[in-house]
């Protein structure tokens, strides 16, 4: 009997390790994190986490702009300095797709708080108050995704190679941000009039590193540096025609700008007040350092009186840092009655414009 016990086992161990080999062998077995995730679920996935896309936030959300206490308040203050705090509370993302491409229209919508530091007499330039204005804002902006591989993953597969410009603001008609320019040290320029169908092209370079660019190269090409092509107006084009310039239909690379550049940022507004507005610009912070957040006020260089609205322009040099990443200058347009009456509620627009600087 022993004998027969022995016989019988040796087939049986055969057989176990030959379903074991074959179970270390069969790639089914086998699951990688996040491996099976749908392409809608993948394309948010990538969106929500990728650094050129969310470098708005930083320099929207003015996170450090004051903390003092406040008191009691007349009806008029006198703004020292003024910042806002927001805090994403939904955001949406909705996907048109092709055969290897894909259109998303990203909304966040933001509830903040406008913060203004003043004082209770004019003649002080020292602060003495902190008035908190709650506000909703809304930001749009469109995400060209491509297909560049067929591994089945489709986080490896789809990759952000294009974005629009974002737009946000408060529900109201009586102010509106209709034009921003960009000019270099050179003197060439791009002119933005829709945020929303005026894309950069991220191309292949967040894939593999290379710098290939629409416009010409960096620091040697037609911008002297940086990435945009000189001298055109794009704004009112529709996504996808293919007739923008460069075979994706796009705008141009994002703007490739190097450290210490000054550009000159050239705004152009519309408002129902007749008292100029406060136009500043937030830049210089990247989602992964926030510490070189700047802001800078524009000075009024004209304006016109259409019948119905107040036409100004605006004009702001800023200097980029040292600091390597994306980025974006944003554009807050404010109306003056909002930072200076306590009872006057927040309506503000806002355009962010994407950099890199290398």
């Amino acid at each position: 009997m022993k004998v027969r016990r022995s016989y019988l086992a040796i087939p049986a161990a055969i057989l176990f390790f030959a379903l074991l080999f074959a179970g270390c062998n069969d790639n089914s077995l086998i699951t990688e994190p996040e491996s099976g995730l749908s392409v809608k679920a993948a394309l948010e996935k990538i969106t929500y986490e990728d650094e050129a896309v969310n470098s708005f936030e930083p320099n929207f959300n003015e996170e450090d702009a004051m903390n003092i206490l406040g008191k009691d308040l007349a009806k008029t203050i006198y703004p020292l300095r003024v910042g806002q705090i927001i805090h994403l509370v939904e955001r949406d993302l909705q996907i048109e797709y092709g055969a290897d491409t894909a259109l998303g229209i990203l909304t966040k919508r933001f509830e903040g708080e406008l913060l203004i530091l003043g004082a209770l007499d004019d003649s002080s330039n020292v602060p003495d108050t902190l008035v908190k204005k709650p506000f909703t804002t809304v930001m749009t902006r469109k995400i060209k995704y491509e297909r560049v591989d067929s591994t089945g993953d489709n986080l490896v597969d789809w990759k952000v190679i294009g974005m629009s410009l974002p737009e946000a603001g408060t529900s109201t008609d009586n102010i509106e941000i209709t034009k921003i320019t960009l000019t270099t040290l050179e003197g060439n320029s791009v002119t933005i009039t829709s945020p929303n169908d005026f894309f950069f092209d991220l191309g292949r370079r967040l894939m593999t590193g290379e710098q290939t660019m629409t416009g010409g190269n960096p620091g040697n090409g037609q911008y002297g540096g940086m990435g945009m092509s000189g001298n055109q107006n794009h704004g009112n084009q529709q996504y996808g025609n293919g007739n923008a310039y460069g075979s994706r239909g796009m705008h141009g690379m994002i703007p490739y700008i190097r450290k210490r550049e000054p550009v000159t940022i050239t705004v152009e507004v519309k408002s129902i007040y007749e008292e100029p507005d406060f136009l500043t610009v937030t830049h210089g912070a990247s989602v992964i350092n926030k510490g070189n957040r700047i802001k800078e006020r524009f000075e009024l260089i004209d304006t016109q009186f259409n019948g119905a609205y107040y036409i100004r322009t605006y004009e702001k040099t800023i200097v980029t840092n040292t600091m390597p990443g994306f980025m974006h200058a944003v554009v807050n347009m404010l109306p003056q009655g909002v930072i200076k009456d306590t009872d006057t509620p927040v309506e503000e627009k806002t355009w962010g414009i994407p950099y890199l600087i290398q």
